[in-house]
């Protein structure tokens, strides 16, 4: 389906499992991938192609492929990130993905990195279905995120899954959002990853940050923990 610009979040719904709890096991947020450095000239809607001049570098678009190997694995190379997410001994998958949230800013960049960064893991997934589970949230309704809680229609969505969720985000949003998501500011985890309650300088692309929550208690967080997306490419 065709991306609109004047939407600001876009949500690719891969549910292939049936709803077993009120809320997944763990959500997975990562930061888009590379982009170019430097100021990039602002994108209006009547740009033909804004697409591409706010989309990923080639290293970005690199990651963005590395990252289908590092959630699912790469036989004989490298494992998934976690095992319960993929099938094992033909038995089905514990705590798949079944879910991959994306956001595109509201300001006039209009990025689609998040989305872009994603997509190769989507079409890995569900290669026949994919492109058309994307469903686009009205930018009206929602604003930057760091000061204010987050859309109550996506976290409804989120809500509703099972296994493993899956955010990619812009990396200012992201500490905001992991509050919102359950995770305490006074976690120590939480308080060194974001000094001050920011993305740690100089930003990097790399980093995981995953919450755990308890399979009795759902939404009810366990652990947040923060790793580099290592063996990279």
């Amino acid at each position: 389906m065709d991306l609109q610009l004047g939407k600001m979040f876009c949500i690719v719904s891969l549910c292939l499992v049936s709803t077993l709890q009120a809320f997944p096991t763990r959500i997975i947020v990562i930061r888009h991938a590379e982009k170019p450095i430097g100021t990039i000239p602002k994108v209006s809607l009547g740009n033909p192609n804004p697409y591409y001049s706010q989309g990923l570098t080639s290293e970005g678009q690199m990651r963005a492929s590395y990252l289908v190997g590092y959630f699912l694995g790469i036989p004989q190379i490298m494992p998934p990130l976690f095992p319960d997410m993929i099938s094992q001994n033909g038995a089905p998958a514990i705590n798949p993905i079944t879910f991959i949230a994306a956001c595109s800013t509201a300001d006039e960049e209009s990025s689609f990195r998040p989305l872009e960064t994603i997509t190769p893991l989507a079409n890995a997934l569900f290669p026949n279905d994919a492109a058309t589970l994307i469903t686009e949230y009205d930018s009206q309704n929602i604003t930057q995120y760091l000061d204010r809680p987050l859309d109550p229609t996506i976290k409804t969505d989120i809500a509703k899954q099972t296994g493993t969720v899956v955010v990619c985000w812009k990396q200012g949003l992201i500490p905001g959002l992991i509050l919102d998501f359950g995770v305490s500011a006074k976690n120590p985890t939480y308080v060194q990853a974001f000094p001050n309650g920011k993305y740690p300088r100089p930003h990097p692309f790399d980093l995981t940050f995953i919450i755990t929550y308890d399979t009795e208690k759902p939404g009810q967080v366990t652990d947040f923990s923060v790793q580099k997306q290592i063996p990279s490419f």
